[in-house]
């Protein structure tokens, strides 16, 4: 299950100030989760390289992903 590997992962994160840190705070509030922040960073291309290289996992929109291709990593479509 996802939920499950979301729980036990390491996350990068954003800043605390940051939008879209707020709306990660609401999905993981949402889904029970409290998160084992490793890293935060006030770029979501700066969160993406170190996802893809294997440091954690992150958040990001449907935007970002499609607009950066060179990244290798899976990408999972959360519903919410």
């Amino acid at each position: 299950d996802i939920h499950d590997v979301i729980k036990s992962d390491r996350f990068i994160l954003l800043k605390p100030n940051m939008a879209l840190r707020h709306l990660t705070n609401q999905i993981l509030e949402n889904d029970g989760i409290t998160p084992h922040i490793v890293m935060e960073t006030m770029s979501v291309d700066n969160a993406l390289r170190l996802v893809n290289e294997g440091l954690g996992m992150t958040y990001v929109p449907e935007s970002v992903k499609n607009s950066m291709p060179q990244f290798k990593e899976q990408f999972i479509k959360l519903d919410t």
